[in-house]
């Protein structure tokens, strides 16, 4: 494909592997009008939960998500290539196949040529960006509660209960666990 004419020439902007990006007002430059600012905010949130009994055993889930929220995959500072060449980071091997070459063009991500940072332009780039919605069970509790003679002389009941919290949660965000999208956070790269 060809690079358009605006296309910016700094930091590789321009080369093979680079991202390929919009003029939105249609005037042949990269400028405040081509910026499309995205809310990070999900459009919908939602929880749900339910206790189940059985005699004297109880179980208790509750799941909650939300749907349409936007964050960058911070594992793309692992895998991009001005990172790993300049602070010497290993990057990550499951990247390694989603950035753009010559023998991998169905890379996802910019090849060794682009560098954003330098890139000179007004906003970051979309590269990297990704729906984060998401359903997690964050608290599945598990219950059985005692009632006899001996214990009603000094109580109605006890109750002797296990929880575990944040068990599992469903996404399509590749970045790992979609609440936490802050530089500097479990493990995040910079």
């Amino acid at each position: 494909q060809k690079v358009p004419s605006y296309q910016p020439t700094a930091g590789g902007a321009s080369l093979p592997g680079s991202p390929l990006f919009v003029d939105k007002d249609g005037d042949a430059t990269l400028d405040a009008g081509d910026v499309y600012k995205m809310d990070p905010d999900p459009k919908e949130t939602f929880g749900f939960g339910n206790t189940f009994r059985y005699r004297q055993w109880d179980l208790t889930a509750f799941f909650y998500g939300s749907v349409g929220s936007h964050a960058y995959d911070l594992n793309y500072g692992w895998a991009n290539p001005y990172t790993i060449l300049t602070y010497g980071s290993a990057g990550i091997q499951q990247l390694s196949n989603q950035i753009w070459s010559s023998a991998n063009t169905k890379g996802t991500y910019p090849s060794v040529n682009y560098n954003e940072g330098t890139a000179a332009l007004l906003v970051q780039s979309d590269v990297g960006l990704e729906n984060t919605s998401f359903v997690r069970l964050r608290n599945l509790t598990l219950g059985y509660t005692l009632n006899n003679k001996a214990i009603n002389s000094f109580a109605r009941s006890i109750r002797i209960f296990v929880d575990a919290q944040n068990v599992f949660f469903l996404t399509g965000f590749k970045g790992g666990d979609p609440e936490v999208t802050y530089y500097s956070v479990k493990g995040a790269y910079a």
